[in-house]
């Protein structure tokens, strides 16, 4: 970690470190119940653990003590392997594991986060046929654009079921005042109704949080939202599986 450093009062500290292995906890709770392997609910013979950006490992269970020392250097060759958004290793274990959903995205070298949608000049081709063949494979697919009718027109070109619109400006926008959150979810808004008009599906994700997703669940059309950073930060503190009902039950008012 750079820059200076950071004093934390021995109650945060702990309070902190007690939540991050909660959540590991959990994760081993919901893998063993979940599994159909006997390797894992018999044998035991798995591990979870949460890392940083920088594939640090920041805390694990009671979990196998020969992971140890290889869960990082896996973390970090994935991370490494995975910098690309359409590569074929990735897609290959896209179609292999047939999730319920694909979502493109596109990923700048050194990037930790997504920085913004796929760019309109960005060569069609390519993408339609990977999504093509995903949606071969029963794959549903989502296109990470930016919220622009002009982007939702550019992603209609391509054969996917949905686009995500990129929710970092709206999370801005609301955290600025009410003036500047009405701006950001008109033009939302306006992506949503455009996609809707061609048939696609409407994902959203990126900064969104407990508090503005008040607000951004208003949005016409509206699937499904992504929310990752927001929703584990705050289980730290409240459980994971509180606070993914807290979020279900934000989204369940706006219905």
């Amino acid at each position: 970690m750079s820059g200076a450093a950071v004093t934390v009062d021995p109650i945060t500290l702990e309070v902190v470190c007690e939540g991050l292995i909660a959540i590991v906890r959990e994760m081993r709770a919901t893998v063993i119940r979940a599994s159909y392997s006997p390797v894992i609910w018999d044998m035991d013979d798995f591990s979870c653990a949460l890392f940083d950006a920088q594939a640090q490992m920041v805390a694990q269970s009671d979990d196998h003590p020969g992971h140890v020392l290889p869960m990082p250097w896996s973390v970090r060759c994935a991370m490494e392997d995975f910098e690309g958004d359409i590569r074929p290793d990735l897609m290959e274990l896209v179609h292999r594991l047939k999730p319920d959903q694909c979502t493109l995205v596109p990923v700048l070298a050194g990037e930790v986060t997504s920085q913004g949608g796929w760019p309109t000049d960005t060569p069609i081709p390519e993408l339609r046929g990977t999504i093509a063949g995903l949606r071969a494979d029963g794959i549903r697919v989502s296109v990470f654009i930016d919220p622009d009718p002009a982007a939702v027109g550019w992603a209609g070109e391509l054969g996917a079921d949905r686009v995500e619109l990129f929710t970092e400006p709206f999370a801005r926008a609301f955290a600025a005042g009410p003036a500047a959150a009405d701006a950001a979810m008109a033009a939302c808004a306006a992506a949503a109704e455009t996609a809707h008009q061609l048939g696609l599906g409407v994902n959203a994700g990126h900064d969104l949080d407990h508090r503005n997703l008040v607000r951004f669940r208003e949005l016409p059309h509206l699937d499904e939202v992504s929310i990752g950073h927001a929703l584990i930060s705050r289980a730290l503190f409240d459980g994971l599986a509180a606070t993914v009902r807290a979020y279900l039950d934000v989204l369940a008012d706006s219905e």
